[in-house]
């Protein structure tokens, strides 16, 4: 696919004629179809827009032919920078995450230290305005381009938690999101939030920083962390395991197996335990399952989420990319895991808020009293979570429904909002995630925290 692709691009580029340049040269009678086929397109079709297109979508079409990969892409030239720009944590900006919700941005996360958290800012704000810019019905990447900037920039945003706005100029500066630590009781706790290439210093510092505060016990918190480049999971396996220890292998598609492996003898000692749940995926699966098997190290939690398949990137001249899945990984024992996920050592359930929370819906309608509506169920289960009771939450709009509400509504000042309004509804998500992002809700933290104690 690779070696078509790029012959297919190199002629169009070149402006030759397809069919006579690859057709004399290959006896693929699917490839010289493809050719004629884009040649007659190209000539005749009376929709044709541009050779980039009809070539962008024909390798979409190719890549999606097979529904056991989801992963694998084409990424034109204009959308390569911010997609490699999503595989960083690293950015200068205020060090925050947010939804939108409602029209606003709403701040779900605050980084440890960031210009946000020093400014007042707290989870579940709205974020009004930046500069004089209203942030209202923004999008995305709009947003984030107020957000982001060059280091030293003063933003003046005005926020709000809906009962008052604040305003505050805040110096925007660089920032790293890819790991999170601190000492809870004595007891040191990282964060790993993805595998950039920066996160393996910023574990190491953590881990120096334990070390000179005497501290024994390490947890690893590696819940909802996506994973990211596999060079990032080999460095921050050096940390934990002395060399020429498998970090994983990888399967590629003749049958050939390759095994990564540690280099450094440097290893930080401590006693260590993992937390995983459904959102541990790929890189963070491999960095769970390689010190569990090496070092028999714990993990509590749920069972991963089972991406063991690696992807590759083929790079155009255009900077344009080819992303293709390109190996299946296994465990340093030998272990499949695509599809399949790692159980935990100890399974250890979440909250209902944290639940909730994960799966957050976004605002789309008005929700009329005595009507049936499939996202009303989520709301009655939030609203059950937040001691407003509801006697049933398959998504019809009951009496018992219309009481929490109502009373929900009278203790967030919402009670000229009519049934469960937009505004409402963004009342009750915005509560989950507040209540979520508490300590004192994170259960298996907690549960973790008391069982190394």
């Amino acid at each position: 696919v690779v070696i078509f692709l790029f012959y297919t691009v190199m002629i169009y580029r070149l402006g030759a004629n397809p069919t006579a340049m690859i057709s004399s040269r290959s006896n693929d009678p699917y490839l010289s179809r493809f050719i004629e086929n884009y040649n007659t397109l190209k000539n005749d079709w009376y929709y044709f827009n541009s050779n980039e297109e009809v070539i962008e979508k024909a390798t979409d079409a190719m890549l999606s032919s097979n529904d056991n990969d989801v992963y694998s892409e084409y990424i034109s030239a204009k959308d390569s920078e911010t997609y490699f720009d999503d595989l960083e944590s690293d950015f200068v900006g205020l060090g925050i995450r947010y939804i939108i919700i409602n029209d606003y941005p709403m701040v779900v996360d605050i980084y440890e230290g960031s210009p946000a958290q020093k400014s007042g800012m707290k989870i579940g704000d709205y974020l009004i305005k930046i500069d004089d810019t209203s942030l209202k019905g923004l999008k995305q990447d709009d947003i984030k381009k107020k957000i982001v900037g060059k280091e030293g920039t003063i933003r003046t945003v005005e926020f709000s938690n809906t009962k008052q706005n604040k305003i505050a100029k805040i110096t925007i500066k660089a920032l790293d999101g890819s790991v999170n630590y601190r000492v809870i009781d004595g007891i040191g706790y990282i964060h790993i939030l993805d595998f950039s290439r920066t996160m393996p210093i910023n574990v190491e510092k953590a881990l120096k920083e334990f070390q000179k505060n005497n501290v024994k016990k390490v947890i690893l918190d590696l819940r909802d962390n996506p994973g990211g480049y596999l060079d990032a999971l080999e460095r921050l396996a050096d940390l934990f395991l002395p060399s020429n220890q498998i970090v994983l292998s990888a399967k590629d598609k003749s049958g050939t197996i390759n095994s990564y492996k540690t280099t450094d003898n440097k290893v930080y000692n401590f006693n260590y335990v993992l937390l995983t749940n459904k959102g541990t995926a790929s890189a963070a699966e491999g960095f769970v399952a390689c010190l569990n098997e090496n070092l028999k190290v714990p993990i509590y939690g749920q069972t991963t989420f089972g991406k063991g398949i690696m992807q590759s990137f083929f790079k155009y001249n255009d900077d344009a990319y080819l992303k293709y899945t390109s190996a299946e990984w296994l465990t340093p024992k030998g272990n499949m895991i695509n599809k399949i996920g790692i159980k935990p050592t100890y399974e250890l359930k979440n909250n209902i808020i944290v639940n909730l929370d994960n799966e957050r819906k976004t605002v789309s309608q008005d929700i009329k009293n005595n009507t049936v509506n499939n996202n009303l169920g989520y709301y009655q289960k939030a609203l059950n979570a937040l001691s407003y009771h509801v006697d049933r939450t398959d998504g019809y709009y009951s009496t018992t429904t219309n009481k929490a509400i109502v009373l929900f509504k009278n203790d967030f000042n919402l009670s000229s909002e009519k049934d469960l309004s937009k505004k409402v509804q963004a009342e009750i998500i915005r509560q989950i995630t507040i209540k979520a992002n508490s300590s004192r809700n994170d259960d298996v933290l907690n549960k973790v925290m008391d069982i190394l104690k």
